[in-house]
């Protein structure tokens, strides 16, 4: 009833009859000391209270996807990605990152990570995935994960921000704005860099901006109770 099975943190894993590269690359994820790639299903608030679902990361090694790489809060804890590419924001600003999956130029930032200073002491990280080619949203957007402590050990959340439970269009694509208006933090992909490899531009805000916020709207109608081919004026 099981593919693999591994220790976490240690040595130690089980292949199960199953010796394909994505049971036992997940498995060697759990000895380098993660637990699993989960998808945080919270409905229109993004973040707020809902339900856990285990494995729910279509894009992650150690989510439901065989074949794509670790995200990039795994790969800075195996140290596959060098603090020294991790871009800790902690200041209003524009930040490029470059593909999860490649090499970058030296001093290429392969991720943004923005603290949220919460009591779960969870942090934003910000990807760019140019290795799924057939999917749009990840292909023009940032996909964004919750990292944080878990379980005694480390875990990742992955956001969806398009809401409605379809992960395969989680990512926040060039245009959107995501607002934590709790903490103050604001996330906006502008436009690709047109570099080589390709890189994504995100706009990153601290601040409540009091003064932007949403036009209350109110329309009225002239008739509310009307036959068939009657002009109605709002």
């Amino acid at each position: 009833g099981w593919a693999g099975r591994g220790y976490v943190g240690s040595k130690g894993t089980w292949l199960n009859g199953n010796f394909g590269m994505g049971v036992t690359a997940h498995e060697l994820g759990h000895n380098y000391g993660v637990y699993h790639a989960n998808y945080r299903n919270a409905g229109e608030s993004i973040i707020g209270a809902g339900t856990l679902q285990e494995y729910g990361n279509p894009f992650d090694k150690m989510g439901n996807s065989g074949a794509s790489h670790f995200n990039a809060w795994f790969k800075r804890l195996f140290d596959w990605t060098p603090a020294s590419q991790v871009n800790t924001v902690t200041t209003s600003g524009t930040y490029r990152i470059y593909p999860l999956e490649v090499a970058t130029p030296d001093g290429g930032m392969q991720s943004l990570k923005v603290p949220r200073n919460d009591s779960q002491s969870r942090d934003y990280w910000l990807e760019f995935r140019q290795g799924i080619t057939s999917n749009a949203s990840l292909m023009s957007g940032a996909s964004v994960n919750f990292g944080f402590p878990f379980m005694g050990s480390t875990g990742s959340h992955l956001l969806d921000m398009t809401t409605g439970g379809n992960t395969s269009n989680s990512p926040l694509v060039i245009g959107r704005t995501f607002s934590d208006l709790a903490t103050n933090r604001h996330f906006t992909p502008i436009g690709k860099g047109g570099t080589t490899p390709e890189s994504l531009d995100i706009v990153v805000n601290f601040g409540p901006y009091p003064g932007n916020q949403a036009p209350t709207v109110t329309v009225a109608a002239s008739q509310t109770m009307v036959p068939s081919n009657t002009a109605v004026t709002f």
